[in-house]
């Protein structure tokens, strides 16, 4: 059994903060699913397979940049199947132009999106990655043309 990590700087990560690195699998089923976050600081790995899947990204601790969520993968996300990201519970203030909370990367990996709670006009929380999607390529517009998010 592993108990800790030592880096190559010195730094070490004991048990709890290996756990803390490791991406919880979270498997779906053909239907249309809804997962909500609900443990703090917890990474997890979405493969929720068919249908019209929502994640819906919870307040779990409201003095983080994220809400307490941590980055997380979404295998399998797909917009022809209408999955969508529910931002709704994180974004303060939105009045609707999601290019002020949402920015788009696309990565060798897939599209990685940061939020930022307030919109980049606030200074109260700062962009940070939330999620990647796996091996997608898609740019904000069509993430937004295609209704993938709830807000």
């Amino acid at each position: 059994q592993l108990s800790s990590i030592v880096f190559d700087d010195g730094t070490v990560w004991d048990k709890a903060q290996i756990e803390q690195h490791i991406a919880e699998p979270v498997f779906g089923t053909t239907g249309n699913d809804v997962i909500e976050t609900n443990i703090p600081n917890q990474s997890y790995s979405y493969i929720l397979g068919d249908g019209a899947d929502t994640v819906v990204f919870n307040i779990l601790d409201n003095t983080d940049n994220l809400g307490g969520n941590v980055k997380t993968e979404w295998t399998d996300f797909n917009l022809v199947e209408n999955d969508k990201i529910d931002f709704s519970q994180l974004l303060i203030n939105n009045n609707g132009n999601l290019q002020e909370f949402i920015t788009v990367k696309d990565t060798q990996a897939g599209v990685v999106m940061s939020v930022d709670r307030d919109g980049s006009n606030q200074s109260t929380y700062h962009s940070q990655e939330l999620i990647l999607l796996t091996g997608k390529h898609y740019t904000l517009e069509d993430l937004m043309a295609s209704n993938a998010f709830i807000h």
